[in-house]
This record gives C-alpha cells, structure tokens and sequence, in this order.
C-alpha cells in the first residue's frame, strides 16, 4: 500500500488570543523579528533586531540594527532584554555594520544563530540624513546589495556567541545574467532541523521575493540549495518563511506579499509538503491579515504583522512570534505610508492550542 500524504490541521485555528503586554517592546527602539527556543532550565530565550528610534523605520535597519536577547518565564512573554548578542564590529568584517533577522535553533548540545549582517566603508550614516527620501533611496540601493546569511554558534544562549569571519550562505550570481535564480542578496534565514536529521535553512533572494532552501549535513558543512529553482513558482512573492517537520510532513508559514495565496496582500499564509520540494497550499491558507486578537477581548489591525517564527517543544508548535508595526495601512505606498509613517514596532507571542496527533495528520 503507497503512503499518502495528508494535509495538517488549519494553522489559523490553532491561535489563542494574544496576552496584553506579551513579546517584547521598547519604546527607544524599533524592535523587529523574533525567534525564541527554551534553554534546559525552562527558561525561553528571544532573539530579536532593534535600532533607534531616532533613525527611520526602513533605512534605520541599514545603517544600525543590532541582535539582541530578550528572556521571559513563558514562550509569548513578556520579555526582558539582556544583551546585545551581535554588535558592531567594524567594517573590515563581512557582517561589520549591521546584524538582523535572528532564527535560533537548538543543534545537538549547540545554539545555533543564523542572521543577515553587511558592510560598508563610509562611516555611518546620520539619522537625519536617511529622513531625506534622495539619501534614502541612494543609501538603500548601496548597501541592500551586500546582504549575506551567517551562523553564529554558542554552548548556551547566553553565549559566549561565535561570530564567522565569512558569510554562511552566499548568492550564487551577481545579477541575472549570470544564470542562476539565486542572485543579488540572499536574506531571511529561516533554520530548521529536517526528517533526515540534516540541518536546513530557507532563504529569500532577488527583490522579488524568491524562496529557497539550502541543506547542510552539519553547522560546519557547506550549505547547499536543494533545488535548482525557488520552491514556489515564480511571480508569487512570498518571504519571511519559516518551516518545521511535524513529525509527518513539512509545514510552512510565510508572508503573501503578492496577495495570489490568500487573496489578502502581506497576509500570513500556510502551505505543507511531504518532501521540501512539492508545496501545496493549505485548504485554509490564511494564518493572519494584519491584525492581532489579544485576550482583553480587542482585535487590533496593524500596518504590518510580518517575521512570523514558530516556537517548537518537542516538535509541536508552542508559540507564534510575529514582528508587528503600527502605522498607516497603505500598502499601495510602501515609503510614505508603509515606512515613514510608523509609530512604533514591536514582537508579539501568541500561545497556539494543542495541534491533532500526528497520526491524525500524517502519513497513513
């Protein structure tokens, strides 16, 4: 008798209302990202990205963002910060002047830390220079350019953290004259362990939001992109993925930034796969439209909910952290209304309910 697949239980379901006060929040710096994992004590530890407030929402990122750790008793939080895990350190190295887009993972007896950093050699930038759409523009268009991922490891989350001397993934081709579908940056790692026991990590590349995904037999081996070609068709931008084996197939959250998946422009979508290589839509593909239910009985819409990561405990889905932005809704505006018009943004954690057994959903 040939196996057959069977798709998971609808994601959107299983979210409970998020606890007011929850994830993690500074009212002098613009937080971003988030991805947690619970250390052998029971305590949970948060990685997240921040730069200052002072610097706009967008190109801010660019010139000074920086990982962080945040801890709290439960996976939604709240958090407090702890450290800067990632600083600055000089623009001699590849990651020299920023770090962002933190995903941990828990690797045998390491702590495993993939992020996106770049360099340039003109000093940083002034915040009141980036406010000038010109600067702006030429500043990102610059730098965007240098994106690279890397792979810090630690014995324990709290460090001590080392930092590679080079990029741990690379995009094959400068441009698309170079014949690969990989070129330009590659961004928004998104680790997992796979059922092979092989170490996996998803990718952006391009501007147009092609994802990928590249295996590793082991953190010191070389990632390889598993595919000749994004693993979903091209045209349909989607990004800020992230992918868990539970225990049957493969699972997928990520960003509809085209709107194809879920009908919903940036809205949270959910696919599944059997093997990383055939995706398919889930029968109800919309996770989240840019709002957040919370449990004083509110449900707040937001100018962004984006980053979604999800929190494993024993291979089940815990929590969900997504970055959230508050601001002007206009997505048909992404400088003026989407970036400058910001108020502030922040990491929420929102509690997920027991999932069916994975004899339910799984292989039959």
């Amino acid at each position: 008798m040939t196996a057959t697949p069977q798709a998971p239980a609808s994601f959107a379901s299983r979210l409970c209302p998020a606890p007011v006060g929850g994830g993690l929040r500074d009212p002098d710096w613009w937080i971003w990202c988030g991805s947690s994992r619970r250390d052998h004590d029971g305590r949970y530890h948060l990685f997240a990205s921040r730069w200052p407030r002072s610097y706009p929402w967008f190109t801010g990122y660019l010139a000074r963002s920086e990982v962080v750790r945040a801890t709290a008793h439960r996976p939604e939080g709240p958090y407090r910060f702890e450290e800067v895990v990632l600083p600055a350190r000089g623009p001699r190295w590849w990651d020299g002047r920023i770090t962002h887009n933190p995903a941990v993972l828990r690797w045998r007896d390491c702590w495993l830390l993939f992020y996106i950093g770049l360099t340039y050699e003109h000093p940083v930038i002034p915040p009141e220079e980036l406010s000038n759409n010109n600067r702006w523009d030429s500043f990102a268009r610059c730098v965007w350019w240098r994106l690279r991922i890397g792979l810090a490891t630690a014995p324990h989350p709290a460090g001590a953290w080392l930092r590679p001397a080079t990029p741990t993934l690379a995009p094959r081709g400068i441009g698309p004259e170079d014949g690969f579908w990989d070129w330009g940056v590659v961004t928004n790692p998104a680790p997992f362990i796979g059922a092979d026991g092989a170490l996996y990590v998803g990718f952006r590349t391009t501007p147009d939001g092609k994802p990928g995904l590249a295996r590793a037999e082991t953190p010191e081996s070389p990632f390889v992109p598993i595919l000749d070609r994004p693993i979903l068709p091209e045209g349909f931008y989607v990004e800020d993925i992230t992918i868990w084996w539970n225990g049957s197939v493969y699972e997928m959250l990520g960003k509809d930034g085209s709107g194809r998946y879920t009908g919903r422009r940036h809205a949270l979508m959910h696919c599944w796969s059997p093997d990383l290589r055939d995706w398919r839509v889930a029968a109800a593909p919309l996770v989240l439209d840019r709002a957040i239910r919370y449990d004083d009985g509110r449900t707040v819409p937001y100018a962004r909910v984006e980053r979604a990561t999800v929190l494993l405990e024993d291979g089940r889905p815990r929590c969900l952290h997504c970055a959230v932005a508050d601001g002007v809704h206009d997505l048909n505006d992404p400088l003026a209304g989407g970036y400058l018009g910001w108020r502030g943004s922040w990491n929420v954690g929102i509690p997920l309910r027991e999932e069916p057994s994975h004899s339910q959903i799984g292989w039959q």
